[in-house]
């Protein structure tokens, strides 16, 4: 086996595209996706507003979604045809239309109909406008209906009104950095793995470049040859994984709020599963070119069907049995409750036991491959 191991990184090491796939490439993706999301969440996101009123409650509104951490006044238009020009171009999320006595209204006690208008072609962008809008709007009119009270010399009536307290948990800061990036990365992490596994599986054990490999029969020494091909890739990316983890919590100020060695153990796996799956689609297919095809579908879908950007709770058959087919979708479960939530461990053991049973699942069909007789590609 360590023969096969040193062998791998002697390879890695003269030839420099393969190098780079797996120290420059995941290093590209930390950085690309660490930058993207280090704000956490939407700021300053463009809207247009519709002011027909002119008044001071109209100009409180303006000043309001203007100090909002989440919006930007766009633009003033002076009808709505002309602020709906905007959203066409997408030049602009939202609108605001603030109707014609909207103040006169609010100071006689009826509502002052006014309207948003969001793009809900971008779901996350519209919610997030949508709330920064209300908000804006809401402090208004409750300060026009004081100050109304205080012009009528009213006084203040206290009412013990029913209420419903609603928490945020786990992601109080609605921050893109804890919720996408941990999933984003491994996402792409083990895809690139699982590329790389499948373009050495290739390499060696379809094309016959090495003899010893292309010779492989008997059960043990297919397992050291295979692990000695598989385990670089598997310590590489570990390894990025674990100090994108250190960046994450140690630098970004992120907090494991459970158990990170099952966190660990976890990640581990997971790259283990892929880099199985892939040895065991490239031996499936006998050619380089399909499997990697084929590792692409099925790994690069991981991020979109694991549960985490889009339900997959209620969702059609289809849907639900491709993610249960997915190591990622284990993993996803298990991150979550050990980083995000800190879930007791044994709450985890499920996901984690799925993740062994797809290392062995793959690692049975690789071995029951490996005994059959190599067929060289045509392609390669």
């Amino acid at each position: 086996m360590w023969a096969a191991f040193w062998r791998e990184l002697n390879f890695l090491k003269h030839s420099y595209w393969d190098l780079a796939l797996v120290t420059l490439a995941p290093l590209l993706v930390i950085i690309f996706l660490a930058s993207m999301l280090a704000q956490g969440s939407p700021r300053h996101l463009p809207i247009v507003v519709v002011d027909q009123d002119h008044s001071a409650y109209s100009r409180q509104i303006i000043r309001n979604l203007q100090a909002t951490p989440a919006l930007s006044v766009y633009a003033y238009e002076p009808t709505m045809p002309l602020a709906e020009q905007h959203l066409k171009q997408l030049k602009a999320w939202g609108v605001v239309h603030i109707p014609a006595q909207a103040q006169a209204n609010v100071l006689h006690g009826r509502s002052p109909e006014i309207a948003s208008y969001f793009n809900e072609a971008f779901f996350s962008i519209a919610s997030t406008v949508a709330g920064g809008v209300n908000s804006a709007v809401s402090a208004a009119t409750r300060e026009q209906q004081h100050t109304l009270i205080r012009q009528l010399g009213v006084p203040p009536i206290e009412f013990n009104l029913p209420t419903i307290q609603v928490t945020a948990l786990y992601n109080p800061q609605l921050s893109y950095e804890l919720f996408l990036e941990p999933f984003a990365v491994t996402a792409i992490l083990h895809l690139l793995l699982a590329c790389c596994v499948a373009a050495s599986i290739g390499r060696d054990f379809i094309t016959g470049s090495d003899r010893e490999f292309s010779s492989t029969k008997k059960s043990g020494a297919a397992l050291n040859l295979l692990f000695g091909k598989l385990l670089p890739y598997i310590i590489i990316f570990s390894l990025w994984c674990f100090l994108w983890t250190v960046w994450m919590t140690g630098f970004r100020g992120w907090v494991i709020q459970g158990n990170v060695l099952l966190l660990l153990a976890g990640q581990v796996l997971l790259f283990t599963a892929y880099a199985l799956f892939a040895t065991t689609i490239v031996l499936l297919a006998k050619d380089i070119n399909t499997g990697l095809s084929m590792v692409a579908i099925y790994a690069g879908s991981s991020l979109s069907y694991a549960g985490v950007t889009l339900p997959t709770i209620g969702a059609p058959l289809f849907t639900r049995i491709w993610s249960n087919s997915l190591p990622f979708t284990a993993y996803a479960k298990l991150q979550t409750q050990q980083w995000i939530i800190g879930s007791p461990w044994q709450t985890s053991l499920t996901p984690l036991l799925i993740l062994v049973s797809f290392v062995a699942g793959f690692l049975l069909l690789s071995l029951l491959l490996l005994k059959r007789q190599p067929v060289m590609s045509a392609k390669a």
